[in-house]
């Protein structure tokens, strides 16, 4: 069973689980959604499941996240970081396969010990070029990768600096902090793994503010985003 924690409570909630399981090829039957904006899910109920998940996904946030300004938002954020602090801590002591995406990266580099800010020049919104580090070329995660790729990405947040110990996967000279590994199994990363172009086309469908930000390379090109999920699951998560 593989455990996905949400945020979204719109449409691209669905959306998520459907870019997800297309992309990768993991049924729907394997994959166990839980919500953080539910009020009958709690730290108890996130560490039960994941101490019984193969691994945990953690998804982005496009209503909300780090960058949230009113009162109502800051508290749907600090509401989301007390409920998951003690699944990303038993997810760190064990080590246990874990994907953190968009916002699911942002939280996991600060609930481990990192800085996440926001820097307008570094929000990104659409088909970018990243590259892999050193780092990034030999691991696992990146099998079958040319060391420069193209991504989807939509953030306005993101990773000033990364947790002590970690190492950077992936950077480009927008946002240089695009993908990071802690431990042997643990994963983050700001891109989009999960969304084609297409994707990309139906999340700004129900994000339009996003667009400010757009920088679109090419209609239909290729994100490599089915490699990299399938090389966790297949290379990552036993």
């Amino acid at each position: 069973m593989i455990l996905l924690i949400q945020f979204r409570t719109d449409e691209s909630g669905p959306h998520e689980v459907k870019a997800l399981c297309d992309v990768s090829g993991l049924p729907y039957s394997e994959l166990l959604v839980l919500n953080i904006s539910n009020p009958a899910i709690n730290s108890e109920e996130l560490l039960y499941w994941g101490e019984k998940a193969n691994a945990v996904l953690i998804g982005g946030w496009g209503e909300s996240g780090f960058e949230a300004k009113t009162k109502e938002k800051r508290a749907l954020l600090n509401n989301a970081m007390r409920k998951t602090a003690p699944l990303i801590n038993y997810l760190s002591e064990e080590d246990k396969p874990t994907l953190g995406m968009c916002f699911g990266h942002q939280l996991l580099a600060y609930m481990l010990g990192g800085v996440v800010g926001i820097v307008k020049e570094e929000s990104e919104t659409g088909v970018t070029k990243l590259q892999l580090t050193q780092e990034g070329r030999a691991d696992r995660i990146f099998d079958g990768m040319s060391r420069d790729f193209a991504a989807v990405v939509g953030h306005k947040a993101s990773v000033a600096s990364l947790p002590e110990g970690a190492q950077l996967l992936v950077t480009n000279s927008t946002s240089p902090n695009q993908a990071f590994k802690m431990g042997e199994n643990m994963y983050g990363t700001q891109f989009h793994p999960e969304l084609t172009y297409q994707g990309l086309q139906e999340r700004l469908e129900l994000f339009p503010e996003y667009r400010e930000n757009e920088n679109v390379y090419e209609a239909d090109v290729s994100v490599d985003a089915d490699r990299i999920l399938k090389n966790f699951f297949t290379n990552v998560v036993t």
